[in-house]
Formats: structure tokens, C-alpha cells, sequence
């Protein structure tokens, strides 16, 4: 049995993040049925429920995870330059 090596991770942000993609689908999901929970469905103007907390959970969990990857890329000491060349190469792969 061989064992291969994989970079320790954060596992509640994993857990988290998992959490947040769940809770995604479950609100696009319930706005697709007539009769939905009502914390399913976004405020109106005022107020808030627990599908309008989605999304800045899932924008939380893209900052924290970007600053763990900016100082693991520090540690290894990366260049700038090759650092945000990484940075345009991933969102333009990711926008493509």
C-alpha cells in the first residue's frame, strides 16, 4: 500500500465551504417550487433570511482561502511578478 503526500489543509474551511455550496443549491433549488420556506426565499427590501446569508459566506471563505494562498506562495518565496502571473492565468481559466 503506498501512500501519496497531499498539502495539510484547513479543514473547517473545507467543511465550510462545503456548508456554502450546499446552502447554494438548496436556495436556487427551493425557488423553483411554488410553496417554498420562507427562509428560502431572499428578503424583499428590508431584512434578512438565511438565503441572503449565502453568498457573503461563500465570499468570506474565497478571502480567507486567497490569503492562505498568498502566504504558502511567500513562504516558498515566489516572486511578485510570478505570483500575480498565477493570479491572471487562474481567472482568466476560470472566467473561460
Amino acid at each position: 500500500m503506498t501512500y501519496s503526500y497531499s498539502p495539510a489543509r484547513l479543514r473547517s474551511l473545507d467543511v465550510f465551504r462545503g456548508i456554502a455550496i450546499a446552502g447554494m443549491l438548496l436556495v436556487n433549488q427551493a425557488g423553483l417550487v411554488e410553496q417554498t420556506y420562507p427562509q428560502l426565499r431572499h428578503a424583499d427590501w428590508h431584512g434578512w433570511t438565511w438565503a441572503d446569508l449565502v453568498f457573503p459566506f461563500f465570499l468570506f471563505i474565497v478571502g480567507a482561502a486567497m490569503a492562505f494562498s498568498l502566504a504558502k506562495a511567500r513562504t516558498n518565496r515566489m516572486p511578485p511578478l510570478a505570483i500575480y502571473g498565477r493570479i491572471c492565468r487562474r481567472s482568466a481559466l476560470l472566467f473561460c
